[in-house]
């Protein structure tokens, strides 16, 4: 295969490789959907990774939000409390 200054094919090789690569699919036709899952495994792949990346972010984001919450909560909960003015009892 000739190649031109940046290793792109010519339209001859490219017409040649189609040729070859139609005449291995119409002698082993069993090829052709090999490939094509051969192909799309590694898209299922990622796919599912992207979708269980987005899952635990969300529910990271939850439990930052419970504990923003808990820590709120815990804040109002000492300022409601007797003594919680910065006055120490000395028993």
């Amino acid at each position: 295969m000739r190649h031109l200054k940046f290793g792109f094919p010519t339209a001859a090789d490219r017409a040649a490789n189609q040729a070859v690569m139609r005449d291995v699919f119409r002698a082993h036709p069993w090829l052709l959907p090999v490939t094509v899952a051969a192909g799309a495994f590694p898209a299922a792949i990622a796919a599912h990774g992207f979708w269980q990346t987005q899952r635990l972010k969300q529910q990271l984001r939850i439990e930052r939000e419970k504990t923003q919450q808990l820590q709120l909560q815990a804040d109002q909960h000492r300022r409601h409390a007797p003594g919680a003015r910065g006055v120490r009892h000395h028993g």
